[in-house]
């Protein structure tokens, strides 16, 4: 089964923290495989040792082989930001109400997260 194929829920949680998938199957990978490691080791220095480390690694691997446009990036940094606003309770989560500095930083912030895994923006 490729990883478009496979069925992604809408929301990976964690212990303390939980991510909404952004539709796009490769960073959807990322974010459950960080969830799965979170919700099932309290500390990330116990990670490698468990494995979650290399599961982590391999959707990354995976998202790496390919490029992403920028409605994507987008589309990420709005799943960023209402996912950290869900989990913290931020009364500011809706992407439509929030100000444009704010878009700008969880934009660069998902452009920076694609690019430490080797996905390259099409501009």
């Amino acid at each position: 089964m490729t990883l478009e194929q496979a069925k992604v829920p809408k929301t990976f949680h964690a212990y303390y923290y939980c991510f909404t998938a952004t539709g796009n199957p490769a960073i959807d990978a990322i974010l459950q495989a960080v969830a799965y490691a979170g919700k099932g080791a309290h500390h990330t220095r116990d990670w490698n040792d468990l494995g979650y480390i290399e599961r982590i690694q391999k959707a990354a691997d995976i998202g790496a082989r390919r490029r992403i446009t920028v409605s994507e990036l987008q589309t990420a940094a709005k799943a960023m930001h209402e996912a950290s606003a869900a989990c913290f309770g931020w009364r500011r989560g809706d992407w439509d109400n929030v100000d444009d500095e704010v878009k700008k930083h969880r934009l660069f912030e998902a452009k920076a997260a694609f690019s430490s895994i080797g996905i390259e923006v099409e501009e």
